[in-house]
């Protein structure tokens, strides 16, 4: 990023000071040894940033993480653009200025710092590269040397705990509700007479195939974020896969009152695909659909076609509120609540990382919330 960049800002300033000034303030670490060694030697990520958040000083924790080769590469970048996160480059003032800065952890550390103040925020980053994601720890704090301010902020990654614990409320929250609703099911029998018993089968059945779905999407997600989960392509129908996700979806319990419709317009088009996969996707969008909406209002399915690509959306009336728009997708986010699933984090992976698409949304007060993922109408 150029200093001389454009000011406006969404959120955090955007100047920057020049490069000769950035090696000056590089300068006055190299002639302290003792702050250098000591950073350096911090079994952390460590970065040393300026009042205007550009990088002055990185340690080799850091730059190893990185994969950079030296120091020099750093110099007047700011954290989210070193570790690439997606929305550094939408601006030109880059890390901390578009809108989405506002409800980064880190930008809003790093500022505190800056004011003398300390402060650890979590943040959830997806990297531009691949996005790959990153749950972290930022401690920001500030530092004075001689006449000069600085932050000096430590990056945990804490992507594997919070794996370990969100796969942990998933378990002690959806799937024990689950099983304590089987378990009450199966007592029940204890004194039923054979009609009641008949009766109970198909509730059985079902929290039976909800349990096991449950399951099994965790640990399909699992193997895709190790890059292990097979992909079986297939010929499919658009209106059929649309069909089928309402159908499983209208018995969920997050269904009871509310309405699912395949829209009468939808396309019917023949794809290839992974099923399975698509099917997850879509059913994961649409439960999220009938956890934000009320008792009688309708989700809607459609699809559509644009040349090569098809296009599956999931519809309602809902409007989610700003600061959940800007992490949606992110890994340890949850539009159901902070001690819910895993979000919308698996419909941009699986179809991204495994269907070769987009996955995208739009929430509006005049349009409600639709989520949408176009796939290629062909594997080739």
């Amino acid at each position: 990023m150029d200093a001389n960049s454009t000011n406006e800002t969404q959120f955090a300033p955007a100047y920057r000071i020049p490069r000769h000034e950035i090696e000056n303030q590089r300068e006055v670490f190299r002639r302290s040894p003792f702050y250098s060694e000591i950073i350096d030697a911090i079994p952390s990520l460590v970065m040393v940033l300026n009042p205007q958040r550009q990088i002055i000083f990185a340690n080799h924790y850091l730059l190893q993480f990185l994969e950079m080769p030296d120091l020099v590469s750093l110099l007047g970048v700011r954290p989210g653009e070193a570790i690439r996160c997606i929305h550094s480059g939408e601006t030109a003032g880059g890390c901390g200025t578009t809108e989405h800065c506002s409800a980064c952890g880190a930008v809003r550390a790093i500022l505190s710092s800056l004011k003398g103040i300390p402060a650890s925020h979590e943040v959830r980053v997806l990297r531009s590269s691949d996005h790959e994601p990153l749950d972290l720890r930022i401690s920001s704090n500030p530092f004075m040397l001689g006449d000069d301010f600085f932050s000096i902020t430590t990056l945990l990654d804490i992507s594997d705990e919070k794996r370990r614990r969100a796969l942990e409320r998933i378990f002690f929250h959806d799937v024990m509700n689950t099983v304590t609703g089987l378990g009450g099911t199966i007592d029940a029998l204890a004194e039923a007479t054979p009609d009641e018993i008949t009766e109970s089968q198909p509730v059985m059945r079902e929290l039976m195939g909800i349990l096991i779905d449950e399951i099994r999407a965790q640990s399909e997600l699992l193997a895709a974020e190790q890059h292990e989960l097979a992909v079986k392509f297939s010929i499919a129908n658009s209106l059929e896969v649309l069909k089928d996700v309402r159908s499983f979806n209208l018995s969920h319990p997050t269904a009871v009152g509310k309405f699912i419709e395949v829209s009468a317009e939808a396309a019917n088009c023949t794809f290839e695909s992974d099923l399975h996969l698509l099917q997850r996707i879509l059913g994961n969008m649409t439960k999220n659909a009938l956890e934000a909406s009320s008792a009688g209002q309708t989700i809607k399915l459609d699809a559509n076609t644009d040349g090569n690509m098809v296009t599956f959306s999931v519809h309602n009336d809902t409007v989610m509120a700003t600061d959940v728009q800007h992490q949606i997708f992110q890994r340890s986010f949850s539009t159901k609540g902070p001690h819910r699933g895993l979000g919308t984090y698996s419909i941009r992976l699986l179809t991204e990382r495994y269907l070769g698409g987009k996955a995208t949304f739009t929430s509006s007060e005049r349009f409600g919330t639709t989520f949408s993922v176009t796939i290629p109408l062909s594997s080739d």
